[in-house]
C-alpha cells in the first residue's frame, strides 16, 4: 500500500467516525445515502406532525377574515401533501 492511499483511507475512516448517523454499509451491500434520506425524512415528518398538532387549523378556518382562512387552508393542504410525499420515501 502506498503512502498516498494510506492517507486517503485514513482520512475517509475519520470522516465516517465524525458522521455517526451515516452508517458504513459497504460490507452489507446497502446504500448509506438512502439510509440518510430516510432518516432525514422521518425526522422531518415528526416535525411536521408536531407543527400540525400545534396549529389550530379548525380555528383559523372559522375566522371572519377570508384571506387568513384561505391561507390557513392552503397551508394545511400543502402540509398534508408534503407529509404524504415524505411518507412515500
Amino acid at each position: 500500500m502506498n503512502v498516498a492511499f494510506t492517507r486517503l483511507y485514513k482520512r475517509n475512516a475519520d470522516i465516517r467516525g465524525i458522521n455517526s448517523y451515516l452508517p458504513d454499509r459497504r460490507e452489507k451491500g446497502g446504500e448509506a445515502v438512502e439510509d440518510l434520506i430516510k432518516y432525514l425524512a422521518e425526522g422531518l415528518l415528526a416535525r411536521l406532525d408536531e407543527l400540525e398538532k400545534e396549529t389550530d387549523f379548525a380555528f383559523l378556518s372559522c375566522l371572519e377574515d377570508e384571506e387568513i382562512r384561505n391561507e390557513a387552508q392552503l397551508l394545511h393542504e400543502e402540509l398534508n401533501r408534503l407529509k404524504s410525499r415524505l411518507q412515500e420515501l
